[in-house]
């Protein structure tokens, strides 16, 4: 099942969108599920991390789509974006929040089938390596690659992401089995590693991003056996 939030103001344009997502779901043999947001505004004040795919209008009453779609990756950088537009002047704008691609008004079936083609194959790629973050407010989604590492103090965690550090609570241990199939490893106890973003590993000093963690005694056997397990596979 594929969720999709529409953000769309006229109600022609929704019924089209629909229309055509109908026959190519029925060509493709998935499954949707739409609803639909008449206002930039309330579709941010509702938003929750539970969409797979936002159709996002550029002109709209109000906030415009563009403007809704930076807000949106302030929060959600994961989800599939598609812009619907009748003014392809935008179209060169949307790199700057990392949209799919454009569909133009009035919508050709075929060009529209070959977006939602990327999309689902962006979708089937993304599915097996996007995590949750709880926080105080609310949830964030993230691709597991994107985490350089988690520590934690008691039960306050930190996850450090590519460009952003997200506060969040909770148990240390579980996120270790929650992210032990994407190849996080304890560095020590108050630090999950992704191997995946490591840069080197000198004595005990594990440099990742722009920061230098430790190895615990306890922990450096494990830790170097399973990195060297990691990447020799990938030699």
């Amino acid at each position: 099942m594929i969720r999709i939030a529409i953000v769309e103001d006229e109600d022609e344009a929704e019924f089209a969108l629909k229309k055509n997502l109908k026959e190519w779901a029925e060509k493709r043999n998935v499954s949707f599920d739409t609803i639909r947001f008449s206002s930039a505004e309330d579709f941010l004040e509702k938003y929750t991390p539970a969409y797979d795919v936002v159709f996002m209008d550029i002109e709209l009453g109000g906030m415009d789509g563009m403007r809704a779609a930076k807000k949106l990756r302030e929060f959600d950088e994961n989800v599939v974006l598609i812009f619907v537009t009748n003014m392809k002047k935008y179209v060169v704008h949307g790199y700057e929040v990392g949209a799919l691609n454009y569909i133009v008004k009035p919508i050709n079936f075929f060009s529209f089938a070959m977006t939602m083609d990327r999309c689902l194959r962006s979708l089937e790629r993304r599915a097996s390596d996007t995590v949750h973050i709880k926080l105080s407010n609310g949830m964030k989604a993230v691709q597991s690659s994107d985490i350089l590492y988690i520590d934690v103090m008691k039960h306050d965690l930190t996850f450090h992401l590519l460009g952003e550090t997200v506060q969040s609570y909770g148990s240390l241990t579980e996120w270790e089995r929650k992210l032990a199939p994407y190849h996080f490893v304890r560095g020590n106890a108050s630090a999950l590693i992704n191997l995946r973003r490591i840069k080197m590993v000198v004595d005990d000093r594990v440099y990742i991003g722009d920061m230098v963690l430790y190895l615990s005694r306890s922990k450096k056997k494990e830790f170097l056996a399973k990195m060297m397990e990691y990447y020799g596979e990938r030699l």
